[in-house]
């Protein structure tokens, strides 16, 4: 079997909801990874709030999450399609933010994917890149 598989594709996306308020409230957030060794897949994947700005208190499923603590949410893996040789993984854990974040995502400790979400001239944008530690032999997704 081939484990030089590439190039790995991570995308990311998420359904964003807003009103007139502040506040951003993403209601569905997934991780689509290609190409991949099917035999390896995990359940789940991790995504870890990493940096967000002073006394901004994100909101996951309604719990305020304090500046000093980490935010985790879990994704589960959701379809698994042998024939393209992708998987995807998805959160529905509701998220409400006043102003942008970073995050990654990791299977285990191992970065896959990164990325900011941030507002801009009242639009929110979100960038994901796949994570250098991803690239490097014997880490890449699932190979």
């Amino acid at each position: 079997m081939d484990h030089n598989l590439s190039p790995i594709i991570i995308s990311n996306s998420c359904t964003l909801l807003s009103n007139s308020s502040v506040w951003l409230e993403i209601r569905l957030f997934y991780v689509r990874i290609s190409p991949l060794v099917i035999d390896v897949v995990p359940q789940q994947l991790t995504l870890r709030h990493i940096h967000r700005e002073l006394g901004v208190s994100p909101e996951i499923n309604g719990s305020h999450i304090s500046s000093s603590n980490s935010a985790h949410l879990t994704f589960y893996r959701d379809r698994l399609n042998r024939e393209t040789s992708e998987v995807t993984y998805l959160s529905t854990d509701n998220i409400r933010v006043t102003s942008g974040f970073e995050f990654e995502v990791c299977e285990d400790e191992k970065k896959l994917s990164c990325g900011s979400l941030e507002r801009m001239e009242g639009e929110w944008s979100m960038d994901c890149y796949m994570a250098i530690s991803a690239m490097e032999p014997g880490n890449s997704a699932f190979i």
